[in-house]
């Protein structure tokens, strides 16, 4: 299912979306969920409820994904990977290689992906090369 994401004025929303935003620039300095929470007038049931859904418009919004990738043993595969992570412009978090089971190996990989990012291109680039078998998503936090 894709998201929605709507651009609202904070006029009209309630103040703990404000208050959301406060905390979690507290938390980046620093601070603990709950002095933030204290600081901010915020209970940390409406911040746990919501923190992972608002973001004032200037933040980077980023989530994390994790990929598993199954495919027979070659040469390439990790160069060709990597080309492909650059043109969607992805940071790469972990490269996890398992070893070789069955004739086949296994790799994880971890990244940082953006609000616009589409997924779906992405596979489909990875699918294309040679000697890959099976892309999968295993995690999007």
């Amino acid at each position: 299912m894709k998201e929605e994401y709507y651009l609202i004025n904070k006029k009209v929303l309630p103040s703990y979306f404000s208050q959301i935003i406060k905390v979690n620039k507290l938390v980046d300095e620093g601070m603990t969920i709950t002095e933030a929470c204290k600081k901010a007038k915020l209970s940390r049931s409406t911040y746990y409820k919501y923190k992972g859904f608002v973001f004032s418009y200037n933040e980077e919004i980023k989530k994390k994904m994790l990929i598993s990738i199954k495919y027979q043993v070659s040469n390439n595969i990790m160069s060709e990977l990597i080309k492909i992570f650059k043109s969607f412009d992805i940071e790469i978090i972990s490269f996890i290689k398992n070893d070789t089971v069955n004739g086949f190996n296994f790799l994880l990989i971890t990244f940082n992906i953006s609000i616009e990012f589409n997924i779906a291109e992405l596979i489909y680039s990875i699918n294309q090369i040679a000697d890959v078998i099976e892309t999968s998503i295993l995690a999007i936090e």
